[in-house]
């Protein structure tokens, strides 16, 4: 009983981690990602922005900001 209950414990944290992880940008909006609290920068120095769609970041690292 107590190997299901922590493998069930397990899974929802793995999932909520998951979950994190992926945002979204609406069409009309644009987001940058803060790593740490500072604008992540591609590799001409410019911040990094990210368009509509689905989009992946580092969970409890990286924070967006839509504007």
């Amino acid at each position: 009983m107590n190997k299901l209950f922590g493998g069930i414990v397990l899974v929802i944290i793995i999932l909520y981690i998951a979950a994190a992880g992926v945002f979204t940008v609406n069409q009309s909006s644009s987001a940058i990602i803060l790593k740490l609290g500072k604008i992540e920068k591609n590799a001409s120095g410019e911040a990094k922005t990210f368009g509509p769609g689905l989009h992946f970041k580092m969970p409890f690292v990286e924070n967006k900001k839509m504007y």
